[in-house]
């Protein structure tokens, strides 16, 4: 079983469970693996070519899979994270960008890109406004090139959105603004994938609601986990700090899915709206209150 994730800690209850050996542990017959990538679209392709059995991602992504026919289902939620657009000094609106500005964006249909195109809707009324001002940057890129004036405004996710705001940088307008509370990032897995391996999944599911119950019931030692994980790049104190910040909530239930989908539906990014969640959800996440 491999599992792909990204870098930031919008993951972490995927990083407690692998730093801390908890699925190795209770699969000792499967092969776990951890991989690694920088988009939600290298993950879909290792979806989609079994190199990849378990993706973790964005609203964004994910619906655009589901759009897609790739057959994939919501496995567990993994958090809420409120996603800032950090802008320089000077840029008071979305009104003050001009054609010279860069915005970095992890990937052009990140949940980030999607925050974006929802601002330049609400506040320039083209939701397309400030695709030519997109550059596309891995976070840890984007806090660099934020850091060193390359960039005029970052859409990235925490620590590196703290990080640009300590650099000079401030919040102009977020995610929950534009879409209420809503999920950062899921696991998510092919359906025929957990019609195979539904005993395995499950155990999964149950390691990360137990990494999420550590998160809200004991953010110390989880922050001493996730400083383990990052291997000296993350003091535990940075680490408690990121991992509490306002408007982070750890949680298995998705939340904004239908919401997000009726903007991309809106704009022309998906043909339609899913359903229901029951249409794409897994029956791991049975008679949990998502939307």
């Amino acid at each position: 079983m491999t599992i792909a994730l990204q870098p930031d800690l919008g993951y972490s209850p995927l990083y407690i469970v692998e730093q801390e050996g908890w699925l190795k542990k209770a699969l000792p017959n499967v092969n776990v693996k951890w991989q690694v990538l920088n988009s939600g679209s290298a993950i879909e392709t290792g979806m989609i070519t079994n190199h990849i059995q378990v993706g973790a991602g964005g609203i964004a992504p994910f619906l655009l899979g589901v759009n897609k026919g790739v057959g994939w289902k919501l496995l567990s939620s993994l958090d809420e994270e409120n996603l800032w657009l950090v802008c320089k000094p000077n840029i008071k609106s979305l009104k003050d960008i001009t054609s010279t500005d860069r915005i970095s964006v992890v990937a052009p249909t990140s949940i980030q890109a999607i925050d974006l195109k929802k601002a330049a809707k609400t506040v320039l009324g083209n939701p397309n406004a400030l695709d030519p001002n997109m550059v596309i940057l891995s976070h840890p890129v984007s806090y660099q090139a934020f850091k060193a004036g390359r960039t005029t405004c970052a859409l990235d996710a925490p620590p590196f959105e703290q990080e640009e705001v300590a650099a000079g940088g401030h919040v102009v307008t977020s995610s929950y603004q534009l879409f209420g509370t809503s999920t950062f990032n899921s696991t998510f897995v092919l359906t025929k994938y957990y019609q195979s391996h539904q005993q395995e999944l499950k155990i999964l599911v149950q390691q990360i609601k137990r990494a999420v119950n550590l998160l809200n019931s004991d953010p110390k030692k989880a922050a001493t986990i996730i400083a383990a994980y990052e291997k000296g790049k993350l003091s535990e104190a940075d680490a408690l700090k990121d991992l509490t910040v306002k408007g982070t909530h750890w949680t298995i239930v998705p939340h904004g899915y239908l919401t997000y989908a009726k903007f991309m539906h809106s704009i022309g990014l998906i043909s339609s709206v899913p359903r229901s969640m029951s249409s794409i959800e897994l029956p791991t996440l049975k008679a949990t209150p998502g939307n």
